[in-house]
Formats: structure tokens, C-alpha cells, sequence
């Protein structure tokens, strides 16, 4: 992992000036922001170069490096997110983002029902949230709903991608001690990333409010390297 890190450096780096950017000057920010998910994508993989890899490696390598090529692409549509056109491309490119994080994460833990209430609770709450999401952008019509709410859903099917195997765990032992340390950090990248979204839907759709791109893109930022971290530990 310290290898991993070295080679993010250029990535930090980048990101800290993007991050002080939008603080103080938006068109630097607009420029350093294509930057970021690039450099991440190189550390993971020179990084995964430089281990061994097999069939099921290929794959993963692939589909995360995917997941990053899109971030970007979503990254440059959402620079004006109030275009509503960018912001539908924008969507679609982190749709396809978190459907390529979602792969990897069903070959490495195929998604099973250790119990009823472990598949009923959480869809229960995934749709008080929907429905929470659908008042609180004050009730879109046509495709803005489709895209929103839909979004929406596909990030709370990658949370269930991330909390399915902890269950496991927990069912097999009964105690959470078991469970690794890289799926608690996959867990944490996916809860950040639906931080990050719902600071970025609040300000679009209901109120901005000073620096927001800031928490914006610091979460936003965490939530794509915890996520890649927790496939290289």
C-alpha cells in the first residue's frame, strides 16, 4: 500500500491545489478538476502493473480504470451543472462510473441474502430516501426525475454492493471484528460519494450556499481514492 501512496502523490498534490482553487480562483478549479481522476487512474495503474496479475485481475483493472475515465468525463459536464443538457450528460457519465465500480465489486463478493430483513431494511430505507430526494428537488417531472431519482438508485445499489458482504461476515462470526478493513473503507468511499451528491443536488436544486463547491469536491475527492483503496489493500 505505501508503494500505492507514493505513487499518488501527483494526485494529492493536484488535488489540494483544485481544492484551494475553488476557494479562490473558479477557473483554475475548472482546469485542475479535469486533472484529478486522471492522475489517480495512472497511480492505480502502475500500481497494478506492478503486482502480479491474473484472469480476474484484468477485469478489475479494467472496469476501475473505466470507472475513473468516466469521473472524468462526468467531471468536465458538470462544470456547468445548471446547463441542463450537461447535466444529463453528466449523470450519464457517473452512471456508467458507478456501474463499473459495482462489477468488480460483485466478482470479489457476489451479492447473496444472508437473511430476509438484510435485503427488506435496507430497500425500505433506500426508498424513504428516493422519496425524500424526489420532495426535496421539488418534485421533477419528465426526464430530470428519470436521471435524478434514477442516479439515485444506482447509488444506493452500490451501497448494497458494499454493505451485502459485511453482512456475510457478520452472519458467519457474529461479531463485525471479522469483517476487513477494506471493505469498511469501500463502505466509507460509497457514504462520502452520496455526501458529495447530495451537497451537490442541494446546491443546483434547492440552495447554494458559500464554498459549497468546496465540500463538494473534498468529499467527492475522498469518496473516488477510498474507493480505489479499498481494491488495492
Amino acid at each position: 500500500m505505501n508503494f500505492f501512496l507514493l505513487l499518488c502523490i501527483p494526485f494529492f498534490a493536484a488535488s489540494l491545489v483544485h481544492l484551494l482553487a475553488t476557494l479562490f480562483n473558479q477557473k483554475v478549479a475548472d482546469i485542475t478538476k479535469c486533472f484529478l481522476m486522471p492522475l489517480l487512474a495512472l497511480a492505480y495503474i502502475i500500481f497494478s502493473i506492478g503486482n502480479s496479475i491474473e484472469n480476474q485481475d484484468v477485469l478489475k483493472i479494467i472496469f476501475l480504470t473505466c470507472a475513473l475515465a468516466t469521473s472524468c468525463v462526468g467531471d468536465y459536464f458538470l462544470l456547468k451543472p445548471e446547463n441542463t443538457n450537461r447535466y444529463y450528460l453528466g449523470v450519464t457519465a457517473f452512471s456508467i462510473c458507478h456501474f463499473c465500480f459495482f462489477i468488480p465489486m460483485i466478482l470479489q463478493h457476489p451479492l447473496k441474502i444472508y437473511s430476509v430483513w438484510t435485503l427488506i431494511i435496507p430497500i425500505i430505507i433506500y426508498l424513504a430516501f428516493l422519496v425524500a430526494i424526489y420532495f426535496m428537488l421539488k418534485k421533477p417531472k419528465g426526464l430530470m426525475i428519470i436521471f435524478t431519482v434514477g442516479y439515485g438508485a444506482i447509488l444506493f445499489l452500490i451501497n448494497y454492493a458494499c454493505l451485502n458482504p459485511i453482512f456475510g461476515f457478520y452472519a458467519n462470526s457474529h461479531t463485525l471484528s471479522t469483517v476487513p478493513q477494506y471493505l469498511w473503507i469501500r463502505l466509507a468511499g460509497n457514504l462520502v460519494f452520496l455526501l458529495s451528491d447530495s451537497i451537490l443536488s442541494n446546491t443546483l436544486f434547492v440552495k447554494d450556499f458559500k464554498f459549497s463547491r468546496f465540500f463538494i469536491m473534498i468529499t467527492y475527492i475522498c469518496a473516488e481514492f477510498l474507493l480505489i483503496l479499498s481494491f488495492v489493500l
